[in-house]
This record gives C-alpha cells, structure tokens and sequence, in this order.
C-alpha cells in the first residue's frame, strides 16, 4: 500500500471512529500534552512518544494519534499529520504544535498546551461542581414523585381503588413502571440531545445563542467566553504566531457565537494593521473594560502578562456568576419540591373530605 492510500484509509477510519466516540475532554488533552511535553524535554523522540500515547488512550484520540504516528513515521511533520484532525484536537492545538516545530520549542509549546487544557477543565469542573446539589434535588423531588405513585397504590379510596394522589392518573407498581419509562425516555432524548450537540457545532451555536439572552445563564457563560479569550492571547502572544492567526484563534477559542462570529474579520482587519484593541472593538461585542485593559497591555508591550491576570479576573467573576446559577437552580428545585408538598397537601385533604362526605352519605 502506497504512503497516500495508507493516509486516505487511516482518515477514514478516524473519521467513522470520531462519529462512534465523544471528542477528548480538556482534562484528557492536558494531560497528553504535560505527558508529551516531558518526554520530549527527556530527548525522547517524537515517534516513539507519539507511538506510547496511541498505545495508551482509547477512542477518538487514540485512534488520531495513531493515524498521526504512522504519518509521522512515513516523513510527516506532526502538525501536518494531525491538521486533518482540528475536530478531535482544535485548531488550538494544530496551530501550536505546527509554531513548535517552526521555532524549534516544540516541549515548551506542550507545556503552555498543558496548563491552557487544565485551566478550560477547571473552569468546567467549577461549573459541574456548582450543578451538582441542584440536580440531587432534582433527583430526590423525581424519587418523591415516584415513592407518592406507588403509596397511592396502597391506599384506597371509597370505591376500593387507588388513590391517585398526585392526580396523574398514576397508582401502584403499575403506575410507577409508566412514570419510571417515562424518565427513562427523557433521559434516552437528552443523551441523543447531547450527542446531537457533540456531533454537530452548529447546534451548539444555536443553543448557546439562547442561552446567552438569559439573565443569569448569559452573563455566566460571557464571562467563561471572556476568560478563555483573554487566556488565549496570553498563550500565544508570546509565540512566533502570526497575530491575524492570533485574533482569530483567540475568538474561536472562546467557544461563544457572540464572538466567534467575527474571528474572520477582526482577523482582516488585524491584517490591515489595525491594533488587536482596534479589531476588538469594532466588532461591538467585547465590553468596554476588556477592550481598555487590552489598549493598555499594547502600550506597555506586556499582553501576554495582561491577559493572564485578565483571565483570571474573568474566572473568578465566572465563578460568582456559577454561584448565582446554581442558587437559581436550586430555588427553582426547591419551588417545584413546594409545589409537589402543597398539591400533596390539598389531594390528601380533599381525599380526607371525601372520606367525610362519603360518611355522611350513609348516615
């Protein structure tokens, strides 16, 4: 088999296994660049790396990495091997690795790699943490609901049947196996939902369009949006990288279609001798802190230093933003857990009347 057919096949494999698998999480890319970063600051070569991680990680990226090893092998730069690949790896990822090999500092690009992954996994295991006591409320208020079916089944009303407390239509096992496939069905369409979402970036954008009109949920992920977009130019303000390249990674590493949108062309205008500030500015969607803390970090010449301590404001204010959210979330819960204790509430009293007419009727 020649050199390009052993290409063409091993990017079809890749491609049938990246419909099959979830694209690598932050976590799992930080840890193979600090892995890849060590080794080559060792002096071990870059195929004998490369050749270790496909061995050891599974799925999409261990199918990639393999694929990029044999083309390595064949004479290939990495970066040109894993060009084909910016959906598993992100064009983060390409555009780094390809200035490493460029500049000769191909460890010290892993390393940035490195802690630029973990900062994004931190962010969202900041914003799981946050969901977490929510959705245990959510749990218990669907277990309630669940553990009042199947009461209702035990008790009787005045004709021998069921109570339906609830006013479902829902008693005993039987009811509890229609309310129990019901919640699994909505878990089978989120899960599509969510592999949908995975599957296909334009989706994502449409959401996350909604979402950011939203009160809290859009202030949240603006200022997610903003930190990574500050943490990006401190990543590669500091690499022989073009800056039309820089603004347009910059804009598409904030993962926002408020800004992602105008990476194209605040890249133009960046081309055109603009200030990044300048290109920022004109697209209307940076505020107006941002856009002055990046004019003074051009006039100092300290960007890279700028927008470290930048990111890390914006982190910060995320996480009070995360905080507010996951309050809200929990109210909402809890507001449904009120509703649920009040419908109780009064079904159990008009049962208890009925009880009383019913009594009266055979007086």
């Amino acid at each position: 088999m020649t050199h390009n057919a052993a290409k063409e096949n091993a990017g079809r494999n890749v491609l049938v296994l990246s419909w099959l698998s979830f694209a690598p999480s932050s976590r799992t890319l930080g840890e193979l660049c600090h892995r890849l970063a060590i080794s080559l600051d060792a002096g071990i070569d870059l195929r004998r790396a490369l050749k270790s991680e496909s061995e050891r990680l599974q799925g999409a990226l261990g199918s990639a990495l393999s694929s990029a090893s044999e083309a390595v092998n064949q004479g290939d730069s990495f970066s040109e091997a894993i060009a084909a690949r910016s959906d598993c790896f992100g064009p983060l990822f390409v555009e780094m690795v390809r200035v490493g090999e460029l500049t000769g500092s191909t460890p010290e690009v892993f390393d940035r790699l490195a802690k630029h992954y973990e900062h994004r996994a931190n962010l969202q295991r900041q914003f799981l943490s946050k969901l977490t006591w929510p959705a245990l409320q959510l749990g218990i208020a669907l277990a309630v609901i669940g553990v009042l079916i199947l009461v209702g089944g035990v008790l009787r009303d005045g004709k021998g049947g069921g109570v339906d407390i609830l006013g479902f239509g829902l008693t005993g096992a039987s009811g509890l196996a229609v309310y129990a496939n019901a919640l699994i069905g909505l878990a089978i369409l989120a899960t599509l939902g969510i592999v949908a979402l995975r599957r296909y970036p334009s989706l994502q954008d449409r959401l996350l369009t909604l979402l950011e009109v939203a009160p809290v949920i859009g202030h949240c992920l603006n200022k997610i949006a903003l930190a990574r977009i500050a943490w990006t130019l401190h990543l590669t303000m500091n690499v022989e990288l073009d800056i039309r390249r820089v603004a347009q990674l910059a804009l598409v590493s904030s993962g926002s279609p408020r800004y992602k949108v105008h990476a194209d062309s605040t890249s133009q205008m960046v081309a055109q001798g603009r200030p990044l500030s300048s290109a920022f500015k004109a697209t209307s969607a940076f505020p107006t802190e941002f856009i002055d803390s990046l004019v003074v970090a051009e006039e100092t010449g300290q960007i890279s230093e700028s927008m470290a301590r930048l990111s890390k404001r914006y982190e910060e204010e995320a996480n009070d933003a995360l905080a507010t959210l996951g309050m809200a979330a929990g109210l909402a819960v809890w507001a449904l857990v009120a509703a649920l204790v009040i419908l109780l509430i009064f079904r159990v009293f008009g049962f208890y009347l009925g009880m009383l007419n019913d009594a009266a009727n055979m007086l």
